[in-house]
């Protein structure tokens, strides 16, 4: 049987992804939706991640853009409150490093060129500053791709391996501008 803790810690993980679509759908005008769930599922009360990237990947236009970054030295509020004052988290990730670099990446894009996911990681590790980096990447809707490029936390456990991609899907549902 589990312990309480882990019990804990499952229970702020379902509760973090079952509240995602309500939420995009309560601020589905903001510009910078992605910013909101990505934050939401990397926060510490979910799946604790250090870094992450998140990019798109469009071949019908060539090309791969940074859509989000989220660094968790620079600072991480708790679920509720991006949420509730989303100007004021706006302005937080508006003016994070690492969403800077993230937001300003373009390249062309690997699918269109038949180019391996490893050469665009290489590129991103040396431009972005990642130290331990994994990625994983998935069909978003009008055949482009998502790619997350993510350094894990403490105590990443079977709950993320299980349930992280199914949830990052639901960065689809967000406006890219």
């Amino acid at each position: 049987m589990a312990n309480d803790e882990s019990v804990h810690h499952y229970k702020r993980v379902l509760d973090c992804i079952s509240c995602l679509p309500k939420n995009i759908i309560t601020h589905h005008g903001r510009e910078n939706l992605s910013e909101f769930v990505l934050h939401g599922l990397c926060s510490q009360g979910c799946f604790n991640l250090k870094k992450a990237a998140y990019f798109v990947d469009n071949p019908d236009f060539n090309c791969i853009k940074g859509v989000t970054g989220f660094c968790q030295s620079e600072g991480n509020l708790d679920w509720n409150e991006i949420w509730e004052d989303p100007e004021s988290f706006s302005l937080i990730a508006k003016s994070s490093p690492f969403n800077q670099k993230v937001r300003s990446f373009a390249a062309a894009s690997t699918k269109k060129n038949n180019d391996p996911v490893e050469q665009f990681l290489s590129t991103i590790v040396k431009e972005i500053g990642f130290n331990n980096p994994n990625y994983c990447s998935w069909t978003t809707k009008h055949l482009n791709h998502g790619i997350l490029v993510f350094e894990k936390g403490e105590a990443t456990n079977d709950l993320f391996e299980q349930h992280f991609l199914n949830s990052l899907h639901l960065l689809g549902f967000c406006p890219i501008f």
